[in-house]
C-alpha cells in the first residue's frame, strides 16, 4: 500500500449512508470502526478476519 496516502473503507447501516470501517493510515496505523461499539464493530472484525484467513490460505 502507498503510505503516501491514506484509504478508507466505508459501510452503510440502517442510521448511516457511508460511516468508516476500516482506515489505513499515511502513519501505518490501521484503524477499525473507531464510531462502534464492540458488538457493532463484530461483524467488520470478523469480516476482516475472515478475509485475512482466505488471503492465508486457512480453509473454513
Amino acid at each position: 500500500m502507498n503510505r503516501r496516502v491514506s484509504k478508507f473503507m466505508t459501510c452503510r447501516t440502517d442510521q448511516w449512508k457511508s460511516r468508516e470501517a476500516i482506515s489505513f493510515n499515511r502513519d501505518g496505523f490501521v484503524g477499525f470502526c473507531g464510531w462502534a461499539s464492540s458488538s457493532n464493530a463484530r461483524p467488520i472484525l470478523d469480516g476482516v478476519a475472515e478475509w485475512l484467513d482466505q488471503l492465508n490460505g486457512a480453509e473454513e
